[in-house]
C-alpha cells in the first residue's frame, strides 16, 4: 500500500483536457505514464501509513486490482 500526503494538485496537467476514458488514457500516455497509479506515485512523497492523516491518499492492491481510497 502506498500511502501520501496530498499537498500537490496531480490533475493539473489532465483536467480540461479530455471528456472520455479513452481521452483519459491517451493523456497519461502523452505524459509518459502508465496508469493513474503511476500519476500519484510521480507526485506524492510515500509516507509511513502510521503518518496518514485525514485527506491523505492510499492506493490499495484489491486482489490484483488497484483501488483507490480517499
Amino acid at each position: 500500500m502506498l500511502t501520501a500526503d496530498a499537498v500537490v494538485d496531480v490533475a493539473a496537467g489532465f483536467r480540461g483536457h479530455y471528456t472520455a476514458a479513452i481521452g483519459a488514457k491517451r493523456r497519461l500516455t502523452r505524459l509518459g505514464f502508465s496508469d493513474f497509479q503511476s500519476v500519484f506515485k510521480h507526485h506524492l512523497k510515500p509516507i509511513e501509513i502510521d503518518y496518514a492523516q485525514h485527506a491523505a491518499i492510499a492506493l490499495v492492491d484489491f486482489i490484483s486490482r488497484p483501488v483507490n481510497l480517499c
